[in-house]
């Protein structure tokens, strides 16, 4: 048996979410930077925390990323731990649209924990975010001009809602189904004997039955 009484909580957690667009102009001169050098974005909030891009146009210091351009998100905000999912979006010069190219799920960002002063996990992103040469002839690098997006959510602390109100169980009381039948089966005799007379409103009352049929079934098609 349940107990007669129930209560229910929710928890949920709260995000903020916020997109950053990078616009890098006269591309062909940042490109002699050297690998290793980077491009870095103006500082933005989302979440109540200061972030940025970095964008390497020859790629990371890194073996690996030679012949890739690279591109991190990184957090600013100083002593802090953040969970946060990221995705960066080239935006096409000649249609205005957008596409993901690289997406992140779930991540911590870290400037509490340094090793050597560094902090290893202050950013995240992509060492071969794309090759260079694709990037040259592709639709995103048009009249000298590339844009870059990076879409952001912070996972913020849970919530626990209210509790809800005690709700009783429904108690169904006993019946007596012998006692029960006999009356239903008087019921259904006197409903027959009244059916007898009663034939045209019986009909009529069919006639309204249809219709309205035919009105729900109209405006059921009309959603």
């Amino acid at each position: 048996m349940r107990p007669a009484t129930r209560t229910k909580s929710r928890c949920a957690p709260q995000t903020a979410c916020g997109t950053h667009a990078l616009e890098i102009v006269r591309y062909s001169l940042h490109k002699g930077l050297g690998k290793g050098k980077f491009i870095q974005s103006a500082a933005f909030a989302v979440g109540g925390y200061k972030w940025c891009i970095i964008f390497f146009p020859e790629g990371d210091e890194t073996e690996k990323s030679t012949g890739y351009v690279s591109v991190f998100l990184k957090l600013l905000s100083q002593k802090a731990k953040v969970r946060a999912s990221y995705g960066f979006r080239l935006v096409d010069q000649t249609t205005g649209s957008s596409m993901v190219t690289c997406s992140k799920g779930q991540v911590v960002f870290d400037t509490i924990v340094s090793i050597g002063g560094f902090y290893e996990r202050a950013g995240w992103g992509h060492v071969k975010f794309m090759k260079c040469s694709d990037l040259e002839a592709s639709g995103y690098l048009r009249d000298d001009r590339l844009v870059i997006e990076c879409d952001i959510t912070v996972i913020q602390r849970s919530q626990i809602a209210e509790t809800v109100a005690a709700i009783d169980e429904l108690r169904v009381p006993p019946s007596d189904l012998s006692d029960d039948f006999g009356r239903l089966l008087l019921a259904g005799a006197e409903q027959m004997w009244h059916s007898e007379l009663e034939a045209s409103p019986l009909r009529l009352t069919g006639m309204c039955l249809q219709r309205d049929h035919r009105s729900s079934e109209r405006s059921s098609s009309g959603k």
